[in-house]
């Protein structure tokens, strides 16, 4: 088994910049799940990625389950980051943001760079037009 491969690297790299990309949109509207926090999913998601994706000499893979995993803790983490008040709910949307950074490291991953980079522009676009129809709809209500 090859312990160190040149596109293993380069699948982190990938990672860690989508899950940034992603994460900086977040840290310029002081949200939590910042640059840091969201290439780490995406970094995490993309390793376990590999490792679900790996085989033995026999074609039979190693690590089973591990994709499933991937989405468990996810949740797990996501919903650690969701507020009840008395009056409202926080961080609903970082802990669905969390979630896709990690899907869309997974897809790195297992080698899909063409739904990860359209996963992660299509998320930055939900977020940036997404506020922006917020604003409009809150000014209609008042």
């Amino acid at each position: 088994m090859v312990l160190i491969e040149g596109g293993m690297v380069s699948k982190i790299l990938i990672a860690a910049f989508l899950g940034g990309m992603l994460g900086l949109e977040r840290q310029v509207r002081n949200k939590p799940a910042d640059i840091r926090t969201s290439a780490l999913v995406c970094m995490g998601a993309a390793f376990f990625g590999m490792l679900a994706s790996l085989q033995d000499s026999s074609g039979a893979v190693l690590y089973p389950g591990v994709a499933g995993g991937i989405v468990t803790g996810l949740g797990f983490l996501g919903a650690g980051m969701i507020i009840r008040g008395r009056e409202h709910i926080t961080g609903l949307t970082t802990a669905a943001e969390v979630w896709v950074i990690g899907a869309i490291g997974l897809s790195i991953g297992l080698g899909m760079y063409e739904i990860a980079v359209g996963t992660a522009l299509v998320v930055l676009l939900v977020q940036v037009a997404g506020k922006q129809l917020e604003k409009i709809t809150l000014k209609r209500k008042k």
